[in-house]
C-alpha cells in the first residue's frame, strides 16, 4: 500500500512530498460531500476508534457520560434549545464595558472564548513552566481571507455563513426577522475583526512571543489585566 503511493521516479531530495505521495495524490479524487481528503493508517484508526466506541459504550465516568449524551439524538432533539438560555440570558446581561469584560471571562470560563483567545499551556521556551497565552481570534470562518477577499467563492461563504446563522438563532427562539437581524450583525462584527487581525503567516511568526503585563496592559488596554478581580 504504501509502496503503491510513492512516485520512484521522483528524487526524493528535490520534493520529497511527490516522492511520496505522487501516485497516490494523482490517482485520489476528494469526494464531493467531503472538503478534504488524506491517506492515513485506516485500519488501526478504524481498529482504534471501534474499541474506543464500545469502551465509552459501556463507561459510567465522566468520558462515557460525555460520549452518550452526544449520542442520545431523541434527548438533545427534544431538549431543542433550552440548554443554551443561561448563556443567551448571560449575553442578555452585558449592559457596558465592565459586564462585557465580566461576560467574556465568564464565557471564556465554561471553554467559550470571545473575540480573543486565551488558555494556559508548557511556555514555548522553557516546558517546565505554564504560561498565560493570548492570541487572536473570534472570527468563526477559517480565516480573515473568508471575510475580506472580495472573490465569488469567498462571497458564497459568506452568504452560506449568514444563512447557518440566520438558522440557528431562528432554532434559540428568535424570529425570522430578529434572526436575519442577528447575522447581519454577526457577519459585521466578525468582518471588523477580521480586518484588525494579523495575517495567519505574521501570527505564527510572533507566536510564543514572552510580554510583560505592562505591554498586554498597553496592547489591550480594554481589560484591566492587572486586577484580576474584573475579570474572574
Amino acid at each position: 500500500d504504501v509502496r503503491a503511493a510513492l512516485n520512484t521516479s521522483v528524487d526524493p531530495c528535490d520534493n520529497f512530498y511527490e516522492f511520496a505521495c505522487g501516485s497516490w495524490d494523482s490517482a485520489t479524487k476528494i469526494p464531493n460531500w467531503q472538503s478534504s481528503w488524506a491517506k492515513q493508517w485506516d485500519g488501526v484508526t478504524t481498529d482504534v476508534e471501534t474499541k474506543a466506541v464500545k469502551a465509552l459504550e459501556k463507561d459510567r465516568g465522566p468520558a462515557g457520560k460525555f460520549y452518550q449524551s452526544c449520542m442520545d439524538t431523541a434527548t438533545v432533539q427534544t431538549l431543542g434549545g433550552a440548554p443554551l438560555k443561561p448563556w443567551l440570558a448571560a449575553a442578555d446581561r452585558v449592559k457596558d464595558h465592565a459586564t462585557l469584560v465580566k461576560g467574556l471571562a465568564d464565557f471564556a470560563m465554561a471553554d467559550m472564548t470571545a473575540f480573543f483567545g486565551w488558555w494556559v499551556d508548557a511556555d514555548s521556551e522553557d516546558s517546565s513552566l505554564n504560561s498565560f497565552f493570548v492570541a487572536q481570534g473570534g472570527i468563526t470562518m477559517p480565516d480573515r481571507s473568508y471575510y475580506l477577499d472580495e472573490t465569488p467563492a469567498m462571497a458564497r461563504h459568506r452568504k452560506a455563513y449568514t444563512k447557518m446563522v440566520t438558522n440557528i438563532m431562528k432554532l434559540s427562539g428568535r424570529s425570522e426577522e430578529e434572526a436575519r437581524a442577528d447575522a447581519s450583525n454577526v457577519l459585521a462584527l466578525e468582518t471588523a475583526m477580521a480586518r484588525a487581525m494579523k495575517p495567519d503567516d505574521e501570527e505564527r511568526d510572533e507566536h510564543g512571543r514572552r510580554i510583560a503585563v505592562a505591554e498586554i496592559i498597553k496592547l489591550m488596554p480594554t481589560v484591566d489585566w492587572a486586577d484580576r478581580k474584573s475579570v474572574v
